[in-house]
């Protein structure tokens, strides 16, 4: 109970969004000599319509079960609190108010070009760049008492750079490093958020049970013209450096084939997350106290005590308000993994794999950023997983379609190289018989692991792909 909120189901009555979405996207791929060009482009724009209050029938929240006993069995009454001030015992009372009908439009067109040059026998070296631009929807209502609430910030230098190296020190052992930067876009429901965040689209209150007029449970308030004063909570973006949050990627792996059927790859994975969405009262003022919390063991017993600045709700800088919350971008995280993957490939077709990883993933934004207008240490993420072990068997006999390779060399390769026909009456082929083709492999600049670690004599940096073909060649799709 504790923390949890009371009420009607704050997403209903709603009508699911309707989506119109228009999409070009468009790929090419250019190979002459050691290089293989690859270069396109991606535009859409989607028109999403909603017809949803949320939370238009109030709500409760309760610090504790016995807080809601008291409210539930004497409804309409005032039993915490003091003698000389009674007050309901709700924590908090929630309510928005305004119209339901949403009408949003986002606009996005990416572009990007990539080269994988074959340096030599044993080097293969990628490099390529992403542009990403969106254009998003502006709130059509403006709070004149803050003028941020009318507009949300778009930046227009969204480049990603990636490159990626793959290196054969061997003939089984091959050395392979990437990196990347990778931009999020702005997510519907911040989007949602600063669009209705003004306070008169639609207006979203918070109330404790001591504000004048807050209703006592289980009333709500009937409309916009009984909302206490002080209750209307404000939402908008960073007028000055809010952008699209970005990570950084890089990993490091070593991949060695120990015999035909046994491969291990050992890969270190990095990642910083930048900018990350935190939001920052401006609301607060000055904090007053400090205030001494008393600690207490599972006996009851004083064990410490915890001193601290508090916020005094009547010392808020605007009285008009309750909370005015400024998105910003002050967060960020970091991950590093140590990854292992061990493949075996049985006979008739059946592969097993143990992966196990170590990883540590701390942060300064977790879950509501910044600790509500606070700047927090560096702590373990909120879903930080320190190991996760897993295995696998499944079988290689699937069929493949991977991309047709467009110069003449390769496509003469995909017909003859590793074909393999079997004389005598077994030459009439009613099963389909299995072959190898070979494919350049570039570690992707994200640091996904390689799946298939197995490695072709002479050719370690070329990964081999089970296909299935017919008496003529043909692959079966």
């Amino acid at each position: 109970m504790a923390g949890s909120t009371v009420g009607a189901a704050q997403a209903y009555p709603r009508t699911y969004p309707s989506e119109n979405r228009y999409q070009i996207v468009d790929n090419y791929t250019w190979t002459r000599g050691a290089h293989s060009l690859k270069f396109g482009m991606d535009f859409q724009t989607t028109q999403d319509w909603t017809n949803q209050l949320f939370n238009g029938n109030g709500g409760y929240a309760y610090s504790n079960v016995l807080n809601f006993a008291k409210d539930f069995s004497s409804p309409g009454q005032r039993n915490c609190g003091t003698a000389a001030l009674p007050t309901p015992c709700y924590s908090t009372f929630s309510q928005q108010f305004g119209n339901p009908i949403k009408s949003l439009r986002t606009t996005d067109v990416n572009f990007y070009v990539q080269d994988t040059w074959k340096v030599s026998k044993r080097v293969t070296f990628g490099y390529g760049v992403r542009y990403e631009k969106a254009w998003l929807p502006q709130p059509t209502m403006t709070n004149p008492d803050w003028t941020q609430t009318g507009s949300i910030p778009q930046k227009s230098k969204n480049f990603a750079p990636r490159v990626s190296l793959s290196y054969s020190l061997g003939d089984r052992t091959v050395l392979r490093a990437g990196y990347g930067m990778f931009y999020a876009r702005i997510h519907g429901n911040l989007l949602d958020t600063l669009f209705l965040g003004n306070g008169k689209y639609q207006t979203a209150i918070s109330a404790g049970p001591s504000v004048v007029g807050a209703p006592v449970f289980k009333d709500i308030l009937s409309g916009q013209g009984s909302i206490p004063g002080g209750t209307i909570q404000l939402n908008f973006a960073d007028p000055k450096g809010f952008r699209n949050p970005y990570s950084q990627q890089a990993t490091l792996a070593l991949e060695h084939q120990f015999t035909r059927t046994v491969a291990l790859t050992a890969s270190y994975i990095w990642s910083r997350g930048i900018a990350i969405f935190t939001q920052r009262d401006l609301n607060l003022g000055n904090p007053v106290g400090p205030y001494t919390y008393t600690i207490r063991d599972a006996a009851g017993n004083n064990v410490s005590t915890y001193t601290t600045p508090v916020f005094d709700f009547n010392q808020r800088l605007d009285k008009r308000y309750g909370k005015i919350l400024q998105i910003e971008n002050g967060g960020q995280s970091w991950y590093n993994a140590l990854a292992l993957q061990l493949v075996k490939r049985f006979s008739h077709g059946l592969t097993g794999q143990i992966n196990y990883t170590w990883s540590h993933a701390i942060d300064d934004a977790n879950m509501q950023g910044a600790s509500w207008n606070i700047s927090s240490t560096f702590n373990n993420a909120t879903f930080n997983v320190r190991q996760v072990l897993r295995q696998r068997l499944g079988t290689l006999r699937h069929h493949h379609s991977g991309q047709r390779e467009t110069s003449q060399r390769n496509h003469e390769r995909r017909r003859h190289g590793g074909q393999r026909r079997i004389p005598g009456r077994h030459a009439r082929l009613q099963h389909a018989q299995r072959c190898r083709r070979l494919e350049p492999r570039a570690l992707p600049a994200g640091g996904n692991r390689q799946r298939r670690p197995d490695l072709q004599r002479g050719r370690p940096h070329y990964a081999q792909h089970s296909v299935r073909r017919t008496r003529q060649g043909q692959p079966l799709v």
